[in-house]
């Protein structure tokens, strides 16, 4: 589980054991309330990418790895519950 967000240099820093840094996308589009709708994924596995997305009201996840394909998939509540998943998928734990 994320237990904690703090600001840092214009990311979003996420403190679950393993490092991973949420990145907004500047020119990405609206900012909700004040809440980019799009981050980088910074820190995951070699070879391994992802962006969030917060598309139709819920959050997405789009995986990048070099040679394939994906499409955003899931349906979370929030940015934190987005990343909660995407580490579980990758084999990072807390």
């Amino acid at each position: 589980m994320v237990s904690c967000i703090a600001q840092f240099l214009g990311c979003t820093k996420v403190d679950n054991g393993a490092m991973l840094t949420l990145r907004p996308l500047s020119g990405s589009g609206p900012v909700i309330g004040s809440e980019p709708y799009r981050y980088e994924v910074i820190g995951l596995p070699n070879g391994r990418g992802a962006m969030l997305a917060r598309l139709s009201g819920v959050w997405k996840i789009l995986r990048i790895e070099p040679g394939k394909n994906y499409a955003w998939t899931g349906s979370f509540v929030s940015r934190d519950d987005a990343l909660t998943s995407l580490m579980g998928d990758v084999g990072i734990s807390n």
